[in-house]
């Protein structure tokens, strides 16, 4: 940031897509994956968004990546779905601590889709199957239906959207 700074005089938009995925059961998990997921998906995401906010013209805009897990609960996705649900908590308070600075904070809660993160699980056809199983739309999402979302809160046009997640997921947070 520090570069867009130096180049442009600010930053406009900023978009956090970092993650990581941890997948078991909540009496096997280890501690050390829980604890690595609650890491990089809040406390990287809370580390990005003060770099974005210091680095800020006013009216800038920060999106992060969340997920349907901050919202349905899935056996085996106690760590993801725990991060996610805090990073959405967390997009909420930082909307509302920036808000009179003109900074909105939103996130994007997508369904499963087919990312490089998760493409080892979908692999398996029993979990790709169970996940396709509980979107009524009948499939997975594509990275490239998050940039409508995207683009609509990096501009002017989402200026008054602040604090919110906002769902692309087929209809999975109906199930």
């Amino acid at each position: 940031m520090r570069q867009a700074v130096e180049k442009f005089g600010g930053v406009d938009g900023a978009l956090n897509a970092a993650g990581v995925f941890a997948f078991g059961l909540a009496l096997d998990l280890s501690e050390q994956a829980f604890r690595h997921s609650l890491d990089v998906n809040v406390t990287g995401s809370l580390l990005f968004s003060r770099a974005a906010a210091k680095a800020m013209r006013p009216g800038g805009r920060i999106v992060h990546l969340a997920s349907v897990s901050s919202f349905v609960a899935n056996p085996k996705y106690v760590a993801y779905a725990t991060a996610k649900a805090a990073l959405t908590q967390l997009v909420r308070v930082l909307a509302r601590e920036w808000a009179p600075s003109g900074i909105t904070v939103n996130a994007i809660g997508p369904a499963m889709m087919e990312t490089q993160m998760i493409a080892p699980y979908l692999a398996d056809s029993a979990f790709r199957a169970a996940a396709i199983s509980v979107i009524p739309m009948g499939r997975l999402a594509t990275p490239e239906e998050l940039i409508g979302t995207a683009l609509l809160l990096l501009s002017p046009a989402g200026g008054f959207i602040t604090g919110q997640t906002i769902y692309v997921d087929g209809g999975r947070t109906l199930v």
